[in-house]
């Protein structure tokens, strides 16, 4: 999440013309690279972050509600498990971008 967040504040960096002078020790070819990325980006691919980052945060917070209810209610070991699984396949795209 934070490399995200990072990209959004070099593009408001350079969108204000600033960007360069706060990598001037940095080699020219670092920066040409930053600039490349940030041609990339576009208002739609922070949308589709800010609605990956709430759903995850959504799911995460009902699967947790589920998996006490669950481990209360039942004493299942089996929950938990699938519960873990089902955490970690939602974190997936996070993970790959």
């Amino acid at each position: 999440m934070l490399v995200q967040v990072q990209w959004i504040v070099y593009a408001v960096l350079a969108n204000r013309g600033t960007l360069d002078s706060h990598f001037e020790s940095a080699p020219l070819e670092a920066v040409a690279r930053i600039h490349l990325v940030l041609t990339s980006l576009s208002p739609v691919s922070a949308g589709i972050f800010l609605v990956e980052r709430a759903s995850a945060f959504v799911l995460q917070l009902g699967f947790s509600a589920l998996m006490m209810w669950q481990m209360l209610r039942e004493r299942s070991r089996h929950a938990l498990a699938f519960l873990i699984a089902a955490h970690a396949l939602v974190g997936l795209p996070a993970a790959l971008f």
